[in-house]
């Protein structure tokens, strides 16, 4: 959480501090982008990447629930995870945020852990429905480097901050270990190629692969790609197979 980009609006300098605070001191993060109201807020994130949004519903110019509609409906920024503070904790206010399409609903005063509970639940739904979402991928080609082999794999999902990938098990593959990684993916009408490399993920899960139907033992990796490492030419081209990605019609429903 500390390595994500948050959006905090809020037309209070007092809110505002306080919400920054909180983030840096519980998260760890130091990614924080501030604006007094809505349109201060759309025009960060034409700007930047922005991973999740707090905003308050009270604010001049352009209200939290205008905002939010604004952001529910860009293709870039739908799916941005979206709590909303406001003093109303009435169910109509409540109703009319979840209709909205708010990600979580958080009333002041609040203590600064249930913030942060809203912050933790907001980001493992927006990663739920990002897996399903980026469940199927285009064709493509992984490899990961073991003790200098190169090693193929399928790439499960992906996102910005890593990716889960079935492979074929191997003893020297290690937990915490850092490995270099390629990804070349082209889209079904072979108009779009992207070649994703060099990357270098390091390993924060490794358990077997109970769905595989193959003879083969197989394992599922989940990869963190270190920010360090990527370059922002490499950076640029794995966001647009996002945007790519995300622009393929609606989300997957799973087989019961």
């Amino acid at each position: 959480m500390r390595l994500l980009n948050y959006l905090v609006v809020d037309d209070s300098p007092t809110i505002l501090k306080l919400v920054t605070k909180t983030i840096e001191t519980r998260l760890g993060a130091t990614k924080i982008h501030q604006a007094k109201d809505g349109v201060e807020a759309l025009a960060v994130l034409k700007a930047h990447i922005i991973d999740i949004i707090i905003s308050d519903w009270e604010m001049p110019n352009l209200s939290g629930d205008q905002f939010l509609y604004e952001v529910r409906n860009n293709k870039e920024w739908g799916n941005i995870p979206f709590i909303m503070m406001t003093t109303h904790g009435e169910k109509d206010f409540i109703v009319t945020a979840i209709q909205l399409g708010v990600t979580q609903y958080v009333v002041k005063p609040f203590p600064p852990e249930e913030l942060e509970d809203k912050i933790m639940k907001s980001w493992n739904t927006a990663c739920q429905r990002q897996a399903q979402r980026y469940a199927q991928m285009p064709r493509h080609g992984f490899i990961i480097k073991i003790d200098g082999k190169a090693i193929p794999g399928e790439v499960v999902n992906i996102s910005r901050m890593g990716m889960l990938v079935r492979l074929t098990y191997v003893d020297s593959i290690k937990l915490f270990a850092t490995y270099e990684l390629a990804l070349k993916a082209e889209s079904p009408d072979l108009k779009n190629t992207w070649i994703i490399n060099p990357l270098a993920g390091k390993v924060i899960r490794l358990e077997s692969d109970s769905s595989s139907q193959s003879s083969a033992q197989t394992c599922l990796v989940a990869l963190y790609f270190d920010p360090t490492t990527v370059t922002k030419k490499v950076e640029e081209i794995l966001l647009n197979f996002l945007k790519w990605l995300n622009s393929q019609g609606p989300e997957i429903i799973p087989a019961e």
